[in-house]
């Protein structure tokens, strides 16, 4: 009897054993399956919420419903293969320009690829934003006055809608004073413009922003300073007045002039300006500074952000994927995408802080490359990018695009011309 026992015993363990590795092998199967398949998981996200899609890897198509606007997509959310797969277009350029069905290639470690198509099931064609109104997205740069010299080819400036003219800062005790050749040069630009273009006189300046805390936060310096400089604005016929608000990051701590100086200096130059004079802010990137231009929206016209001057995560300036997730910062204070100009670099940036201008990269690129966004270390956005990123601004509904610095880039009809990469995707020149 207990010899009995004994090999049932027996028996019920190798059974046991035999029966947990099939279940094992079985799993492993079932793991190395999944795994082997390009793109294993999609969403697309709303505010918090995330909307799965349901893979079909036969037919490699990706379904998602519910969705019936596709202008609500805030962001999207995959897995792929491998750490070494890749996925083209990035999903987030998407963003802002949903159509009904999106294509998009997996790239495995062994340069195998699939496309996968990507559909909005419960799409309402109505509610699409796919053929927005370009007509009045506005293509603004800053051009430095310094930076001008008798060498410098001015064709840009006829493609541009409106000049943010820099140059003019108060001095280290807060007092308005012109630099010099500051006028010559002005009359140089304003000479080659015509009629329905606008010209900005911007004040302020991240070198020397120390000079603007020491005019904005004092109520007699401030008020000094915007007699003298609105004169100036209207004698000079100017078209309104922009003010370069910035950070001071070579104190610490930093100073961050106050918000309420911020509308102070605006209110009084807005007082002293004709009525249709335009008056505008540039302000950063921050949750703050999305605050900062909702405080102040109803004195001025729109507001640019410099969604530039700093590498990501990666290593990369300025990347899509970077400027709408900064982006989404205005519209977490129900900042109005039609009042905003987006800024986009002209120069390129390395981890060390160094900047490059873009025309000084050109000659060291292939022959013909627009896609190429990487120099010697330094990062900076390619004739493509600029495509990309104009395309997601006008779709996204944005008012424009504002370049910092004009001068900076190769002659308009060069072929890796920034500014006309921008000017062709806006006119729809191929």
């Amino acid at each position: 009897m207990i010899k009995k026992k004994l090999i049932f015993f027996i028996l019920g363990i190798v059974f046991l054993g035999i029966f947990e590795v099939s279940c094992s092998i079985n799993n492993d199967d079932e793991q190395i399956t999944k795994k082997s398949y390009p793109l294993t998981s999609f969403s697309v996200i709303i505010g918090d919420s995330y909307y799965y899609g349901e893979i079909d890897q036969n037919n490699h198509k990706v379904e998602i419903g519910a969705i019936e606007d596709p202008n609500t997509i805030t962001s999207v959310d995959y897995t792929l293969m491998s750490a070494g797969t890749t996925i083209s277009p990035d999903p987030l350029t998407f963003v802002g320009n949903w159509k009904r069905e999106q294509i998009v290639t997996v790239t495995t470690e062994d340069n195998k690829q699939t496309a996968y198509s990507i559909v909005l099931t419960k799409y309402d064609e109505s509610l699409s934003n796919e053929n927005p109104p370009k007509e009045d997205f506005m293509i603004a740069g800053y051009v430095t006055a310094s930076w001008i010299t008798p060498e410098t080819d001015l064709e840009f400036i006829k493609y541009l809608d409106r000049i943010f003219f820099f140059g003019m800062v108060p001095d280290k005790d807060g007092s308005f004073i012109v630099p010099d050749d500051y006028i010559k040069t002005y009359e140089l630009v304003r000479s080659k413009m015509n009629k329905n273009q606008e010209i900005l006189l911007t004040v302020g300046s991240g070198g020397d922003v120390a000079n603007m805390h020491e005019m904005g936060n004092d109520p007699v310096k401030r008020e000094a300073y915007v007699k003298k400089l609105t004169v100036f604005a209207k004698e000079h016929d100017f078209d309104g007045i922009d003010i370069d608000w910035e950070t001071n990051w070579k104190v610490e701590p930093y100073q961050y002039v106050p918000t309420e100086n911020l509308k102070a200096l605006l209110k009084s130059i807005k007082e002293q300006m004709p009525d249709d004079a335009i008056l505008t802010t540039a302000l950063g990137r921050s949750r703050a500074s999305a605050q900062q231009a909702y405080d102040v929206r109803d004195i001025v016209d729109d507001v640019s952000v410099m969604l530039y001057g700093a590498l990501n995560n990666e290593g990369l300036h300025s990347p899509l994927y970077s400027v709408i997730e900064n982006l989404k910062n205005f519209s977490s204070v129900n900042y109005p995408n039609n009042e905003l100009l987006v800024g986009v670099p002209f120069y390129g940036m390395r981890e060390d802080k160094k900047t490059i201008k873009y025309k000084n990269i050109v000659n060291n690129l292939p022959p013909g490359d627009t896609s190429v966004s990487v120099y010697d270390g330094y990062s900076f956005n390619s004739v493509d990018d600029m495509h990309e990123k104009v395309r997601y601004l006008i779709n996204g509904g944005y008012k424009g695009v504002m370049i910092w610095e004009t001068t900076q880039d190769v002659p308009f009809s060069h072929p890796m011309s920034l500014l006309s990469a921008i000017y062709k995707e806006v006119n729809e020149i191929k």
